[in-house]
Formats: C-alpha cells, structure tokens, sequence
C-alpha cells in the first residue's frame, strides 16, 4: 500500500515507523518544514504534486491537520486521513498490505541516517510442492525409519515410568493420528510414505506445526501476511543482516506458506532460523560440538542448524511417532550426511561416538545412554511444560549431568488454553548452573500478549564450565 507522507514532524516520524510496522510504503513526503526528513530515501514533493504521485492514503501528521487537509482536497486526490484520529481505521487498511518492511540505518558526519527495505508478498501457496526425493531415496528412508519406528515400540513395555509418555501428549497422540495408527498396525509403508510425503499437511505435524487442521485454516484464511509479517518484524530485529531468502523452506513434506521474494516462508521460519543463528553464537569457538535437543518437532530448527554449521553432531530425543516424522524430513534434506537412527541398543554412547554422526535421531528413553559431560548444548522449546511432572524431574537431572556448558530452554509462564500444564515457575532447580538470561518470548504465538498462553525463554551456562569468548549475551537472546 503506497502512502504519501504530509508532516511538519521531520524527525522519528510516528506514520513512518506506524508503517513500517505495518506493510505500508512512503512513496512521497510533503515536509512543512525547512528541516531535512530523517529518511533521505524518501522523495519531498509540495502539496500541489499530490495528485500525480501514484499512491493509495495520503496520511496527514502536523499541527493544524484541518487546514492541511482543506488545502489537499482542493487536489481532488485519493483518501486522507488525519494521523492521530484515524490510527485504528488505517490500522485496518494497512492489513491488506503484502509489503513486509525493515528499516537500515548508518551514521554519517554525526547524523543518522534511515532506509528502508521492502519484501513483497507475491501469493498465498497452497498448491502441491513436489518432494526432492527419488523414488529410490523415499523407499530406502521410509524402511530405514520404520525399522527403527518398531525398534523404539519394542522397547515401550519395559519402560520406566519416568520415561512413559506423558498425560497431553498420550492422550493427544491417540485422539489426533488415526490413519497412522492404523497405517503402522496394517504395516502398509505405502500409506505411511503418502502420510509423510505431506506430513506438513496432515495428522502428522498435529501439536508440532498444526497439522491438518492448521493447513485447513491457513487455505481458509485471508489475513496470512498479516500474521507473517508479525513474526518477520521480530525477526528482522534479532538478525538484521540476513537476506530472507536464507529461510526458503526445502521441498520436503509438501510444505505450505507465503511466497516472498521467491522464498516460501510460513511463521515458524522465523523462530527456528532465529534460533538457530542465536544458538550457533554460543558454540562458535568449541571443535566439534555436540548439540542435543528434548523433541525437535518436525526438525526445523534441526535443519537449520545443520544446515549453517558443518561440523556439528546434532542429536534430537523425542516420542517416537515425532521422532518419525523429523527423521524423515532431515534425512531427505540431507542425504549425504551422516546419520544414526536408533537401532535398538542398550548400550552407552560416548561423545567420541556421537563426533563420528552429522546427526543422530533416537526415542527419548535413549538419554540416559549418552555418557557424562558429552553435550556442549541443550535445547528444549515448547514442550517441557506440557509433559507429566516426573517426566520434567527426569530431564532435568538428564541436562545436568550429560551438559557440559549451555542449557536453553523456552517454556510457558502460564497457559489459557485449556490443558494440562507446569509452569517455568515449578521446574526444577538446576544446582551445577548459572542462570544467564531469561526473558518473555519474543514471538507473538507465545509472548505475554498471546491469548492461549505465554512463554519465557531461559538460558543457563554450567558453572566452572568453559567461557565461550565470542557469545554475546544482550539484546539479542
């Protein structure tokens, strides 16, 4: 939406930084001042040149809006608004908007000055999104993870309580995934490899992405930019220098979203890209780290992570059914990796064995074989809270005696939306560390605004462990 600036307020102009927020482009500016505008970038005009500047809203912010808007009505150009009255209308205008906005800066001779750059979302992408894989690709993974699938299910009958699934995710697990269900009791891997051919669609990202359901209300939704650009506006400021093409999801799962300067991109790019360059800090100057994390999901931040750090052992532990899924999706992204799935030992895993793996995919009944101190980091999002409560002790003394450095976890505050749930408040206490940072969640789906639940993120560092010289800890945890 092309806006055109009337003001007497050159400088930190609150239209500008309202649309940039917003989707909303200054193609033009009238300044009633004879001070310079802050944005050089942006072309003054006299009011006069009004009508011949292509634009959609004129938006009025000065002293004396009547008399200024009585002056460009006499142009007979497009609607005008008074800034200050009309915030909540053009608020509602700006929501048709497909522009996506960040702001540059740099200093000059003492002054700043102010860009702006400008995505375009070019379409809704619902359509089919053919996969990489070769038939002989699909066919050799789909064996491979239904293989360790059944080794992991024959472990289940033995298994200690501190490790059986939790009341949310048990009971979730049975209500939301009949046809895999039924696709793994018929043992019909030609149902199973269409189920995940197109998990993005389907059952089988249910409670880790949306499943079918979310797919159905994303088809069915007609503001998908608007909720994009809410999370792209967190984002642009955690990792201001990267190109967004750098989230471009890979054509695995028959993923879905919003085309953005030939990028396909759905919110939860965002948080697992953000993550995932936030979390690479930490472990920057460490030779081979061992990265571990309690149930990855689908695997997004898993790929990210892979795929901008070479030499790192990525482990994920997660309930089987999931841990499917993520295998599947990483190991299609990644063919030529080294990659270990679970093969139905017992046996301890030391971190000179995880070294030889680019990554490793095991149930999470496995922790307890890695062996002390292997872990340089581990990663926990959006899942510890929801777990039983003898569930999260048992993790917890898992991180404190297999992490040798940095424990991150984002978990809920407080919840709204109608489950069973341990708030961050009740976890606990982690005795060999040092709390480094914690702060509410950044993204909107979680942050104290969200009206489901919020989330706050932790960082821990284990005490008299080694200092990472080049992590930063500030503005952008």
């Amino acid at each position: 939406m092309n806006i055109v600036l009337v003001t007497d307020k050159p400088r930190a102009n609150a239209v500008e930084y309202f649309c940039i927020a917003h989707g909303g482009r200054l193609v033009a500016l009238v300044n009633l001042t004879d001070q310079p505008y802050e944005n050089q970038h942006i072309t003054s005009y006299t009011i006069s040149d009004i009508p011949r500047i292509g634009h959609d809203l004129v938006i009025v912010d000065c002293h004396d809006a009547p008399f200024v808007i009585s002056q460009i009505k006499n142009y007979k150009t497009a609607e005008i608004y008074d800034y200050w009255p009309n915030r909540h209308k053009l608020l509602g205008l700006l929501k048709q908007s497909n522009l996506l906005c960040k702001r540059k800066f740099e200093v000059e001779n003492d002054r700043l000055l102010v860009g702006t750059e400008f995505y375009s979302c070019d379409h809704k992408v619902i359509e089919d999104i053919p996969s990489s894989n070769t038939d002989d690709l699909q066919s050799q993974t789909i064996d491979e993870i239904y293989e360790a699938y059944n080794q992991a299910c024959l472990k289940y009958p033995d298994l200690d309580e501190k490790y059986q699934t939790g009341e949310n995710w048990r009971n979730f697990m049975k209500g939301s995934r009949p046809n895999f269900y039924s696709a793994i009791q018929r043992s019909d891997k030609e149902a199973l490899s269409d189920l995940l051919s197109n998990f993005f669609r389907n059952e089988l990202t249910g409670g880790t992405f949306g499943g079918k359901e979310g797919y159905d209300g994303f088809c069915a939704s007609g503001n998908e930019v608007v909720e994009l650009r809410s999370y792209f506006n967190v984002w642009k400021q955690c990792v201001p220098d990267t190109p967004i093409q750098e989230l471009n999801n890979p054509p695995v799962g028959n993923p879905y979203g919003v085309s953005v300067e030939g990028a396909l991109l759905n919110s939860n790019n965002f948080c697992n890209h953000y993550r995932s360059i936030f979390l690479s800090r930490l472990f920057s100057d460490i030779d081979n780290p061992v990265i571990a994390e309690l149930g990855a999901g689908f695997g997004g931040l898993a790929y990210y992570l892979s795929k901008n750090n070479t030499d790192i052992t990525y482990i994920n532990f997660d309930l089987p059914e999931n841990l499917m899924v993520s295998s599947y999706y990483l190991k299609s992204i990644f063919p030529d990796k080294k990659i270990k799935l679970y093969d139905g030992s017992s046996a301890p895993i030391s971190r000179e064995e995880l070294q030889e793996y680019d990554l490793v995919l095991l149930p999470h009944f496995c922790l307890p074989r890695l062996t002390k101190l292997s872990i340089d980091l581990f990663i926990n999002t959006i899942s510890l809270s929801e777990m039983d409560f003898l569930n999260i002790e048992t993790y917890f003394e898992e991180v404190q005696r297999v992490t040798r450095q940095y424990f991150y976890h984002e978990n809920m505050l407080d919840n709204g939306a109608g489950y069973k749930y341990f708030p961050t408040s009740v976890f606990p206490e982690l005795a060999d560390y040092k709390l480094l940072m914690n702060a509410p969640s950044r993204w909107p789906a979680f942050s104290l605004s969200s009206p489901g639940h919020c989330h706050m993120e932790f960082l821990y560092q284990r005490n008299n462990g080694p200092t990472n010289k080049n992590t930063t800890i500030g503005d952008n945890l």
